[in-house]
């Protein structure tokens, strides 16, 4: 609610962090806390007239997130178990409660997939009925809150109820977004069959971007870095072409050299063939910088390349303890 709305703002830590980062000159934040305040627009960060983005490819899917929202039975829940005690009758928070198993049904069947557009009547009426459910919470919290300040309420109730007013109205609006779900927006369901979450999501990040910082006539000077910059970053950001400058500082990596460091680690020829073991990245590396062909080989995420020369097949583990092996038919040694 706020410091100045809230019984426990003079000794939040959150709020004591914001004032000393509004005296510092250089404040450290990830970049996850950094789009969410972007997507607010509330002053979370203080004002400041640069902004680093270290790991800048990993910016699209954060701002991506954190101007979209997810829905889940988890919120209704919450909002209800939350209000109960804050009414002299608790009907209007239990129906709330209980809206978690309906909107759970509602979304379950389309675990996997992308809401259809636009959206069908039976799925936009139960909308609407978990969007009357919240009303009624809203009249009967509001009620509430006016006698209560009309009484002189215990300040921790207080803060409560303004804590499940917000929350109430966050979900309203999210509802209501979903409802009206435009072609600039993705909708999916994911998540375990029990607890399945809507999410909504910007198809044009950049977009979105733009009217929230580059755009801005008093927006920061941005400063983006990475070692892995993707092609075409610049425009999926929203940056216009002759806005920005491109610098590629090089590799402090001699590649063709770790390739060959890669070989010494664990090379065994057998057949005039070698059997090299190493992590995924490096058997990359080794097969880009010599040319050689890689045979089938292990890693965490399971097969890689597949190739199988002359009836053999090569695979390399790069689980703890590297192994090597090699499998023939009817033989392993």
């Amino acid at each position: 609610p706020g410091a100045t709305r809230c019984p426990s703002g003079p000794r939040c830590f959150a709020e004591k962090a914001r004032e000393r980062a509004g005296l510092a000159d250089v404040v450290v934040v990830n970049t996850h806390l950094y789009a969410t305040a972007l997507a607010i627009g509330a002053d979370i960060l203080p004002p400041h007239d640069v902004v680093v983005f270290d790991e800048a490819h990993e910016l699209e899917d954060i701002a991506s997130s954190a101007f979209g929202f997810e829905i889940g039975g988890g919120r209704f829940a919450a909002l209800g178990r939350g209000s109960r005690a804050l009414l002299p009758d608790p009907a209007a928070a239990v129906a709330v409660e209980d809206g978690a198993t309906l909107f759970t049904s509602l979304v379950a069947p389309h675990t996997g997939r992308s809401l259809p557009r636009p959206i069908d009547a039976g799925f936009a009426d139960q909308l609407v009925v978990l969007r009357e459910r919240l009303s009624r919470l809203g009249g009967e919290l509001r009620r509430a809150g006016k006698a209560a300040d009309d009484g002189g309420p215990p300040g921790e109730d207080r803060g409560r109820h303004l804590r499940m007013t917000q929350a109430l109205g966050h979900l309203q609006k999210d509802l209501d977004y979903v409802a009206g779900l435009s072609a600039d927006d993705v909708a999916w369901v994911e998540g375990p069959e029990h607890a399945p979450v809507l999410r909504v999501a910007p198809l044009d990040v950049g977009a979105a971007l733009d009217s929230r910082i580059w755009g801005q006539a008093e927006g920061p000077t941005a400063v983006m870095t990475s070692a892995t910059i993707p092609p075409r970053l610049g425009e999926r950001l929203g940056l216009r072409p002759s806005s920005y400058d491109q610098l590629d500082v090089g590799s402090p990596y001699a590649y063709d050299a770790q390739g060959g460091q890669a070989n010494t680690l664990a090379q065994f020829s057998r057949d005039g063939r070698l059997f090299l073991v190493g992590n995924t990245q490096g058997v990359q590396v080794y097969a880009t910088a010599t040319g050689a062909k890689v045979g089938p080989y292990f890693s965490g995420n399971g097969l890689r390349s597949p190739f199988t020369p002359d009836g053999r097949q090569f695979v390399g583990l790069t689980a703890a303890g590297l192994e090597l092996r090699e499998v023939e038919t009817g033989k392993l040694t």
